[in-house]
């Protein structure tokens, strides 16, 4: 092998290297975006949890007003109902 061949070869073998470099720190920059975006993603799900849980308390909120008011207007009936027994047997 010739000197010339030698250092075109070396020469083409560093030009390959400085490539695959160079695409190793895009690969990099890639990596950390990525990373990032599962972070967001990450407390973006956390946030969705909250906001779940805040959802069902809402939703329970008629539930249990709708039983307050019947079992307020149950206890109103039974109270007058006893109420109109006892007033009719004390009389």
């Amino acid at each position: 092998m010739e000197h010339d061949e030698m250092i075109q070869r070396v020469t083409a073998v560093e030009q390959a290297v400085k490539s695959a470099q160079h695409q190793i720190d895009e690969m990099k920059d890639l990596i950390n975006s990525i990373h990032e975006l599962a972070s967001e993603v990450k407390h973006m799900r956390t946030d969705l949890n909250k906001m779940q849980t805040d959802i069902d308390t809402i939703k329970e909120k008629p539930t249990k007003r709708y039983e307050l008011i019947v079992t307020g207007f149950i206890t109103a009936l039974i109270s007058g109902i006893v109420g109109f027994l006892l007033s009719t047997i004390l009389h």
